[in-house]
């Protein structure tokens, strides 16, 4: 029934058709005056008889031509209505990938302190005296800032500290809760221009992998400012430290 329904134009013309044969064969021609017809004139008649019909299935094509285009265009507005759905949903999953590793990458991140930032302003220190004289022996060292590492977030490791594209300290690990003591020496050009100026600012390079096997860069400035000195001369100065920039690799 469904097949009929769908095609019923085709039926019913076909109908109309066969009917329209039948009674123009039976009762509207007239064989022997068909046959006395000349060749021409047999043309002429077949012609316009069955021209109606023609016309009738020309009609019916164009019609039908019509109900297909819009079947095509339904069609296709279906598939663009599904792909948009698919684009939508797609973007959806994209999303929730992109939360889902923020989190994780929140998760991995370090929480880094620096404890106990220290200036020592110090040049000349004392060693064990010479067990032969016993005098008192003294050798010369660098003015240094040290100060305590210490991870309060997700472990990270493969810790390295760079000073002038030379590598300076190397931790293999770094545990939450974990803390390694770091010093940072002056160079000489360096003590020299704290001596001269009552402000001092130096730079270092922390990198390390954290727990998802990314790499991370910081960059890092020290500064020395609130220049004061004791009675002696040693001068002191007050230290902060702060991060410029994060770059994971």
């Amino acid at each position: 029934m469904q097949i009929i329904k769908d095609n019923f134009g085709m039926v019913l013309i076909t109908i109309i058709s066969i009917s329209y044969l039948y009674l123009s064969c039976n009762f509207i021609i007239n064989l022997d005056e068909f046959n006395s017809l000349k060749l021409n004139e047999k043309g002429d008649f077949l012609a316009g008889v069955f021209s109606p019909l023609a016309f009738l299935w020309l009609v019916y094509g164009y019609l039908q031509q019509g109900r297909e285009l819009k079947q095509n265009t339904k069609s296709l507005r279906l598939q663009a209505t599904e792909l948009k759905n698919s684009v939508e949903e797609q973007k959806k999953l994209i999303k929730i990938h992109e939360d889902d590793q923020k989190v994780r990458h929140e998760q991995a991140k370090p929480i880094l302190e620096f404890e106990g930032l220290h200036f020592d302003p110090e040049q000349i220190v004392m060693v064990e005296a010479n067990p032969f004289t016993g005098e008192q022996g003294y050798e010369h060292k660098q003015q240094d800032i040290s100060f305590h590492l210490k991870n309060l977030g997700s472990p990270i490791k493969k810790i390295k500290i760079f000073r002038n594209e030379s590598l300076i300290e190397s931790i293999t690990l770094l545990e939450k809760g974990a803390k390694e003591f770091i010093v940072i020496y002056l160079t000489d050009e360096e003590q020299d221009n704290l001596h001269k100026n009552s402000n001092f600012e130096l730079q270092f390079i922390l990198s390390y992998l954290d727990m998802l096997g990314l790499e991370h860069s910081e960059l890092y400035h020290i500064g020395l400012n609130d220049r004061s000195e004791d009675d002696e001369g040693m001068a002191y100065y007050k230290c902060h430290i702060r991060k410029i920039n994060i770059s994971p690799s």
